[in-house]
């Protein structure tokens, strides 16, 4: 699940291996100071300049969560079976694969923000959205070959089709969807006799407001158990290894 939030680049360790996933949590811990810090909420009450102060520390955070979890990349990939790196990696070693997957996640962090200042939609929901499907060719042919010849064989894969479809189209619904708040005014005097009407206005609340945050909030609680052991005696002597959460 991990490498598929990265696009796949996990699997083969490129140089975005971890994706997006340090620049989505920390703007997720951005959005949570906002409520512990009085000053910090104050700071995103301030309009466009109080938003991009809050977008460049949410960016330093991003550099600072890149390379901790690129360290604990490198110490996870040391102790697989069998072995993604060599267990014998001087300092230099590591520092070099800890700085190539940091400027991995902050090209992929410029290139989203350039595409949401471009207007063409969110930058960082595209990158994701365009890594996922970009493996959907390949997994729709090995399971078409992996099925055999007869109309029940595609049974299971038809309805996993239309039950994807139907899926998609809730979630699309839900999205877009919008509650219509009417708000209703007093008159108001406009010149010496004249009054003007109050025109009905309406107030749009989305129904879904927390966007993705929920669901890769949920991810990380998932996947904390995977990183400690089931007891004190079951625990390796490596404890970098629980930097990778």
């Amino acid at each position: 699940l991990l490498d598929l939030f990265s696009g796949g680049g996990l699997s083969t360790f490129s140089i975005v291996a971890m994706g997006l996933n340090p620049y989505i949590n920390a703007t997720i811990i951005m959005q949570l100071m906002q409520v512990v810090s009085t000053r910090i909420d104050e700071i995103a009450k301030e309009g466009e300049l109080g938003r991009r102060r809050i977008t460049r520390w949410s960016r330093y955070l991003t550099v600072a969560l890149a390379a901790l979890q690129a360290y604990g990349l490198t110490v996870l990939f040391q102790h697989t079976t069998p072995a993604i790196l060599p267990a014998d990696m001087d300092w230099f070693q590591r520092l070099t694969i800890i700085i190539t997957l940091t400027g991995g996640t902050v090209m992929l962090m410029w290139f989203g923000e350039l595409i949401t200042e471009h207007g063409i939609g969110n930058g960082i929901s595209l990158i994701i959205f365009a890594g996922i499907i970009g493996r959907a060719p390949r997994t729709l042919i090995t399971t078409i070959q992996g099925q055999g010849g007869g109309l029940q064989d595609y049974l299971p894969f038809i309805l996993f089709a239309v039950v994807a479809l139907v899926v998609t189209a809730g979630i699309i619904e839900v999205q877009q969807a919008v509650r219509k708040v009417p708000i209703q005014s007093a008159q108001r005097v406009a010149g010496r006799l004249r009054r003007e009407a109050s025109c009905p206005r309406v107030l749009r609340l989305r129904v879904h407001t927390a966007g993705v945050i929920p669901s890769f909030s949920a991810l990380r609680v998932v996947f904390s158990p995977a990183f400690y052991p089931p007891s004190c005696a079951a625990a390796p002597s490596h404890p970098q290894l629980y930097l990778v959460v």
